[in-house]
């Protein structure tokens, strides 16, 4: 007598020790875009720049020296 055909003989029992979660339970991945010919590839995560130094602080502009006010002009006497 020839043995009954076993079902699911084309599916091999999960192996008990596999970490992958059976198909079923495995979340569902979004099936792949369609990748078009001027596609933009993915943004990269821009590299972070070290913050700006701070500038160095020129020195403040030195206070100009105050000319004396010009003096008052003498008046001289009209000619006569």
């Amino acid at each position: 007598m020839a043995d009954p055909p076993t079902p699911r003989v084309h599916q091999p029992p999960p192996e008990p020790r596999s970490r992958q979660p059976p198909p079923e339970l495995r979340p569902r991945q979004a099936p792949p875009e369609p990748k078009n010919a001027n596609a933009m590839p993915p943004p990269q995560p821009r590299e972070r720049h070290p913050p700006p130094q701070p500038r160095e602080r020129h020195q403040p502009p030195q206070p100009r020296e105050r000319h004396p006010p010009p003096q008052p002009r003498e008046r001289q006497p009209p000619h006569i």
